[in-house]
Parts: C-alpha cells; sequence; structure tokens
C-alpha cells in the first residue's frame, strides 16, 4: 500500500498548488481578501522581499498562521525563493483550513525576472493594503508592511 502524508492527500484533493504571475496580478486588480505570505527566514525577508507581503517562516507556519490571518476563506499566495518551498507551506495550509492558498509559481526569483520592484530592510507601518495599491494603479509601488 502506497502511503502519503496528509499534506499530499490534501494537495491531491484541492487542486493546483501553483498561480503564476499573471494571474496573480489579475486578483490583484480585482482587490478582496488577499494575503501575500512569504515563508522564508525572517533575515531573508528583510534583505528581500515582494512588497505587501507578510513575514512567517515556513518553520513557524503552523503555530502562527491563525494570529497573523484568521481568515481561513482569505486568498494567500505564498512565496519563497523558486517556489519549492512555497509548495509544501500550500499542502499544510490546505490541512489547516486555508483552501485558498497558492505558491507564486518561480517565487521571488520570477518576480524579479519579470522586472517587478522588491522592498528590503524593515517594513514600514501603516502602509494600504497590498490590493487596494495595486487596483488605484500603484502596482509599481506595492507596500502591504
Amino acid at each position: 500500500m502506497d502511503k502519503t502524508s496528509p499534506e499530499v492527500e490534501a494537495g491531491r484533493e484541492s487542486g493546483p498548488v501553483e498561480i503564476g504571475l499573471p494571474e496573480m496580478e489579475r486578483l490583484l486588480t480585482g482587490g478582496g481578501n488577499l494575503f501575500l505570505v512569504d515563508v522564508r527566514t525572517e533575515d531573508a525577508f528583510l534583505r528581500e522581499r515582494i512588497p505587501g507581503s507578510l513575514s512567517v517562516p515556513r518553520g513557524v507556519l503552523e503555530f502562527l498562521i491563525e494570529e497573523v490571518i484568521s481568515e481561513r476563506e482569505a486568498m494567500l499566495i505564498i512565496v519563497c525563493d523558486d517556489g519549492s518551498l512555497s509548495r509544501k507551506a500550500v499542502l499544510t495550509l490546505r490541512v489547516l483550513g486555508y483552501s485558498s492558498a497558492y505558491a507564486l509559481q518561480g517565487g521571488l526569483f520570477g518576480w524579479k525576472r519579470a522586472g517587478h520592484p522588491i522592498s528590503r530592510g524593515n517594513p514600514a507601518a501603516g502602509d494600504a493594503p497590498l490590493s487596494w495599491r495595486w487596483a488605484h494603479g500603484e502596482g509599481s509601488r506595492l507596500i502591504r508592511e
């Protein structure tokens, strides 16, 4: 008998785990309940990240995600360097009830290759939500930090 983890089974049952950059951009223009979650280490997050992303390192994801994002129906786009860690995080999140969690295909590397901006250093407080900035024509200055 082939034995698989609950995360793998959840991924099989709940459809694709990745979202492409064009689809993410389309969702951002629609507004709504969208969160960008960076699962890399905090040091990596501070070095460079997608503007507007929240830092929830993969090693503590299961323990902190409910404190950071309590709305299980919210769409979560999970980011790492290349998408590999994000895909695993998505499967875990789906087991936890976040059925609209997706890994950004290509991760931060893909984001940068597409010419999108990155942020560095400590996040600024009080910035407008990522989806609001994108929907109001400020896509080149996406900030939700």
